[in-house]
């Protein structure tokens, strides 16, 4: 990505809201896989917290291209 890319205040928070959605996401699934009984559910669920996190890390390196990110 070009290093002269910035993130508009709009986008910023966008991105936060997908962040914040991620992170509900993620810890209902944590949650919900403990007492699941169903190996290929529980399997499924574990595997989308992994990705949330992922998702979420990726987002986070986005918004460092804000303006409004905090150094």
């Amino acid at each position: 990505m070009n290093s002269n890319v910035r993130i508009t205040p709009h986008e910023t928070f966008e991105l936060h809201e997908l962040i914040s959605f991620k992170n509900i996401c993620a810890t209902k699934a944590s949650a919900m896989s403990s007492i699941v009984k169903d190996e290929e559910l529980k399997s499924l669920m574990q595997n989308e917290v992994k990705q949330s996190k992922d998702h979420m890390k990726e987002l986070e390196s986005l918004i460092k291209l804000s303006d409004y990110a905090k150094s």
